[in-house]
């Protein structure tokens, strides 16, 4: 069959045309002698690869998690937030901090 197919042809002879575009080819389909589609393979995607971070080359430090230094000044303790929580105390701003 040809590659160019009425769209009143690609209604009547669907089957064929799905048997072709299995067999790898690819139908164009049109209207008025203008192509407004085509029929083809649908493009296989790349599934995701679980467990790659379980490869012998992959390296995660102890302290990958640990707090920086540079951002101490931002930073609140443990205590610190208890008690702003059990008091229901404002974060303190930015500036605040600085100003101690």
């Amino acid at each position: 069959m040809k590659n160019l197919v009425s769209l009143y042809e690609a209604k009547t002879q669907l089957s064929t045309l799905l048997r072709e575009v299995e067999g790898g080819a690819v139908i164009t389909i049109t209207r008025h002698g203008k192509p407004v589609a085509e029929l083809r393979q649908p493009i296989a995607k790349n599934k995701a690869r679980r467990g790659s971070l379980k490869s012998p080359n992959f390296y995660m430090a102890d302290d990958f998690d640990a707090p920086l230094a540079e951002f101490a000044e931002y930073m609140t303790t443990a205590e610190e937030e208890s008690l702003r929580v059990a008091e229901k105390l404002p974060v303190p701003s930015v500036k605040a901090r600085k100003k101690k």
